[in-house]
């Protein structure tokens, strides 16, 4: 029995909720330390003064996720603009070192940011969403800032293109080979992440369906029946018929009309809460199942999944009990100045 699409979003929203904040710490925290960093470093007064603007409205935005992020929101919009803030912070890490160099003469120095553990960074942070296309989205922006940045090294007038590791402490001299490994790594480190986060969803909503489908049986058999389903539980939902000897145990409310007119609807639930509570205990006792439930009406099943020559016998003890224990609780009700319940049975 496949797990409703409801469920599925309702453990997606409570997935994305606990750890969405979580990441607005985190997001907050990153943003602060980039202020910081900032002030401490030699800028046109103009540029420190729009990235501080912008850094501290991203601080106010993450401060006031971490705070008031609850069901009531829209997650997927806080979601997304999350990851657009994390776009316009990697651009300003890089346009803040190109400021702070001053000196277009070593725009070289350009590829020897530490850009790419960055990108890495806020790839790994989105994929603790279960939107997977964050993860697309911030790899893909962040593949493409590394091509730009490649692309706006080359360009300088003084620039040299060079394969040697040791031409590294050159500072107009760009390492060709390896910036484009730290490309190829941030766009595997994406592609990899996707996958990872897809087979987690995966299991979880797996999970998530095995437990709807067990929640189900264990409400119309007992422990020790319903653990032969669970093996092969997607066989119990098919439309397959089969036939099995098996002994059926019928029940009714005598006089149900007059109970239901009779007491108010939290009363009449209590009085068929308890009933039914005698009912299902003592079918499941005895190996039985509970097929049907409406109203006053049950109907119970001694012989599936597997019959055996007790079923007769468990259905005719189990329809003892529940005579038996009837009567206990219909003195209890007694007491309460409430009516007993009669039942028929066949």
């Amino acid at each position: 029995m496949k797990t409703n699409k409801k469920i599925i979003q309702s453990l997606q929203k409570k997935h994305d909720l606990k750890y969405g904040r979580y990441i607005s710490v985190l997001r907050f925290l990153v943003s602060g330390l980039f202020l910081i960093c900032i002030f401490l470093t030699p800028l046109p007064l103009l540029i420190k003064i729009a990235s501080a603007i912008t850094l501290f409205l991203f601080m106010i935005f993450s401060a006031f996720s971490a705070y008031k992020l609850n069901k009531s929101c829209r997650i997927s919009a806080y979601l997304w603009t999350g990851a657009f803030i994390d776009i316009i912070t990697l651009s300003l890490f890089v346009l803040i070192w190109h400021f702070a160099l001053g000196n277009t003469a070593e725009r070289a120095f350009m590829t020897k940011t530490m850009i790419t553990p960055v990108c890495l960074f806020y790839i790994l942070m989105n994929a603790f969403s279960t939107n997977k296309r964050l993860i697309l989205t911030i790899g893909s922006f962040s593949v493409i800032l590394h091509i730009a940045i490649l692309l706006f090294a080359i360009s300088g007038p003084s620039t040299k293109l060079s394969f040697s590791p040791a031409d590294i402490i050159q500072p107009d001299t760009v390492i060709l080979h390896n910036f484009i490994i730290s490309t190829i790594i941030v766009a595997l480190f994406t592609i990899s992440v996707y996958h990872l986060s897809q087979c987690y969803n995966r299991m979880v909503f797996k999970g998530a369906s095995l437990e709807n489908t067990c929640t189900q049986i264990e409400r119309y058999f007992s422990i020790s029946n319903s653990q032969k389903f669970l093996p092969k539980s997607a066989k119990l939902f098919q439309t397959e018929i089969t036939s099995v000897n098996a002994a059926v145990l019928v029940t009714d409310i005598r006089d149900f009309a007059v109970m239901n007119e009779t007491y108010k609807e939290d009363e009449l639930f209590s009085i068929l809460s308890g009933y039914y509570k005698i009912l299902s205990e003592t079918i499941f006792k005895y190996h039985g199942a509970v097929f049907g439930m409406h109203g006053d009406e049950l109907m119970a099943v001694f012989g599936t999944p597997d019959s055996s020559d007790k079923d007769i016998l468990n259905a005719v003890n189990a329809g003892n009990e529940i005579l038996n224990s009837l009567e206990s609780y219909n003195e209890i009700l007694f007491n309460k100045n409430l009516i007993p319940v009669k039942i028929s049975m066949g």
